[in-house]
C-alpha cells in the first residue's frame, strides 16, 4: 500500500465528544489553508473563501448557530438535547473554519464547478488534518440559512457549503474502523479492460 492511499483510507470525521484537550495553534491552522489553495481549480478562478473563527471567537459562532437553530424551529419543536450539545461545543472546539464558495464574477464556468473545486479545498484539509494532529469534521447545519449568511457577510453569489468544527487530538481514543463498498460497485468498463 502506498503512503498517501493510507493517508486517504484512514481519513475520519471525528466529533466533538472526542476531541482531546488543548487548542490548535495558529500556524497548524495556517497549514490547513496552505493545502485548501493547492486545490484543483478550473480557468483558476480560486473560489474557496475561508472564515476562521478561533478559541476567543468560537463561542459568537456557536451562539450564532443557536439563533439560526431556533429561527427555523418553533420554541415546541426546538430540542433541548440539541441545544444543549450546540452549546457544549463552545467548550470542545478549537477552530471552527467556514467554508465558502465565492462565484466567480465573470461566470466563466458552470456554478458545480466553483462548487466541486472548493469541495476539493476541503478535501485537503481533511487529508492535511491528520498529518496535524488534528481533528474534526465537515458539518452543514444551518449553512444555507439567511441569518448565517447574514453573520458570515456573504456577498449575493457566495454559499456557505459548511463548517469544519476542529479540535487536538485524543490519541487514548479508539479509531473506529471504517468500511467501504468493495469498488466493483461503483465502477463499469466501457470496452475491454
Amino acid at each position: 500500500m502506498n503512503k498517501l492511499l493510507d493517508t486517504i483510507k484512514n481519513r475520519r470525521s471525528t466529533f466533538p465528544g472526542q476531541f482531546g484537550d488543548g487548542k490548535i495553534d495558529q500556524d497548524r491552522i495556517l497549514q490547513l489553508l496552505e493545502a485548501a489553495r493547492w486545490a484543483p481549480t478550473h480557468k483558476m478562478t480560486e473560489p474557496w473563501r475561508f472564515v476562521v473563527f478561533g478559541p476567543d471567537s468560537v463561542a459568537e459562532f456557536i451562539d450564532e448557530l443557536i439563533k439560526a437553530y431556533n429561527k427555523k424551529f418553533k420554541e415546541s419543536e426546538r430540542s433541548p438535547i440539541k441545544l444543549k450539545k450546540l452549546a457544549k461545543r463552545k467548550q470542545q472546539v478549537s477552530h471552527i473554519i467556514a467554508i465558502i464558495m465565492h462565484r466567480d464574477p465573470e461566470e466563466r464556468l458552470p456554478e458545480i464547478e466553483e462548487v466541486a473545486a472548493v469541495a476539493c479545498a476541503a478535501q485537503n484539509i481533511y487529508l492535511m488534518m491528520d498529518v496535524l494532529d488534528i481533528v474534526g469534521y465537515w458539518g452543514s447545519g444551518f449553512a444555507y440559512s439567511e441569518h448565517m449568511r447574514q453573520f458570515l457577510k456573504l456577498q449575493d453569489d457566495d454559499v456557505c457549503l459548511g463548517y469544519f468544527f476542529l479540535g487536538c487530538k485524543d490519541h487514548d481514543a479508539p479509531i473506529p474502523e471504517r468500511k467501504r463498498k468493495d469498488l466493483e460497485a461503483f465502477v463499469s468498463w466501457y470496452g475491454e479492460n
